[in-house]
């Protein structure tokens, strides 16, 4: 199957090839793969720029680590604190426009969201803060993400039910969290019911 790469793609990639630092790399890749057409005949193509993807991020924080480490402490604010964590492209960053004030970035390419983005929001009287954060992968995740969820009230994992790999992802989140001695999240918020196959996957969820 011809993988019908589209002109904004073949910019994309023009931009990948021709980028000097790490960051710019990344933002090329990552619109990459946002532009790339979805199907069988670009499955490899795919797996490959999210490989590279991955070791750019790689490359750049060990750059960014050589200075110093990443740290950020999110004032509390609220009757409490509540960190949203989830695999890439769950819908986070999404939810937070939805129930807040804050507008942090919202796209088709994952790892849209790299540092916290706090947003009030209200359930009747009560203000609650809601903290966006950058997503929980195998591929790359942020070294600093603990340390804001342990400051944090308490966190909610945000699962993509349109993502046939969503129960290994939240089962590799699961064990992270084990391995930090982080306090598991103690409500799953199950996104994008609206989408094809979903509500299977919302079914097998439950059952677990």
């Amino acid at each position: 199957m011809p993988a019908n790469l589209t002109p904004d793609y073949r910019s994309a990639e023009q931009d990948y090839k021709s980028a000097p630092s790490h960051q710019e790399k990344i933002e090329a890749l990552e619109r990459m793969l946002a532009t790339l057409p979805k199907h069988k005949g670009t499955e490899k193509l795919q797996a490959d720029i999210k490989h590279r993807l991955s070791q750019e991020r790689k490359e750049a924080h060990k750059k960014g680590a050589s200075h110093s480490a990443a740290f950020y402490l999110v004032e509390k604010e609220g009757a409490a604190q509540v960190a949203l964590v989830g695999p890439p492209n769950s819908g986070k960053s999404q939810l937070t426009t939805a129930l807040t004030h804050a507008r942090p970035e919202v796209a088709a390419y994952p790892f849209t969201t790299r540092m916290p983005i706090p947003g009030m929001m209200l359930f009747e009287d009560i203000q609650i803060q809601l903290v966006d954060l950058p997503p929980f992968s195998r591929e790359f995740t942020e070294p600093w993400l603990p340390q804001v969820i342990r400051g944090a009230t308490a966190s909610v994992l945000v699962g993509d039910l349109s993502d046939a790999d969503v129960l290994d992802e939240i089962g590799f989140i699961e064990t992270l969290f084990a391995e930090r001695r982080l306090t598991p999240p103690k409500v799953l918020v199950a996104n994008k019911l609206d989408l094809e196959g979903a509500s299977e996957v919302l079914t097998a969820i439950a059952e677990l």
